[in-house]
């Protein structure tokens, strides 16, 4: 319902002045973002950051009124995850998010206090659209990282690999 969402201002935002977040979130002590990897077919992947559209009242607008990349990049301003775990043991590779479309199965689970990070370092457990993905292929990405939000330079992350 309209009253459990609330109005946030967005700080430094380039196109999202304002945008409606659950109150619930807005509230929580804890925040753990668990996306599941998939293709998607305006924004290239929807992993972490592109998740938190999930949490906003009208979804709808990031389509048809904003840039939606800037506007992924823009909520990453407000909604700040404490931890992210990207479930990429199964993904939608193809013809996301609507589907159907060709599974994979990278059988990884990726973990990380910045959702930018995380997301960046998602790009290349599997062929997304069929082919590698980069930072160039995922421009809501690119620009979170122009504003800081986290690092997009995987060589640059400290990665702790863990098998079981």
């Amino acid at each position: 319902t309209p009253a459990d969402f609330q109005e946030v201002k967005v700080p430094g935002a380039v196109t999202l002045a304002t945008v409606e977040v659950a109150k619930l979130l807005m509230s929580a002590d804890v925040f753990i973002n668990i996306p599941v990897g998939k293709n998607h077919s305006d924004a290239g992947v929807s992993f972490g950051l592109k998740n938190h559209m999930g949490l906003i009242k009208n979804r709808k607008a990031f389509h048809d009124e904003h840039d939606i990349h800037q506007a992924i990049a823009d909520l990453g301003r407000v909604i700040k995850p404490h931890l992210t775990v990207l479930d990429a043991t199964r993904v939608l590779l193809t013809n996301g998010p609507a589907g159907p479309g060709d599974v994979g199965t990278p059988n990884r689970i990726v973990a990380g206090r910045n959702v930018v990070s995380v997301d960046c370092y998602g790009l290349g457990l599997a062929r997304y659209n069929n082919k590698e993905m980069t930072l160039a292929d995922v421009r809501y990405l690119q620009l979170a990282g122009k504003a800081g939000l986290g690092e997009t330079d995987v060589k640059k992350l400290q990665v702790k690999k863990v098998k079981v």
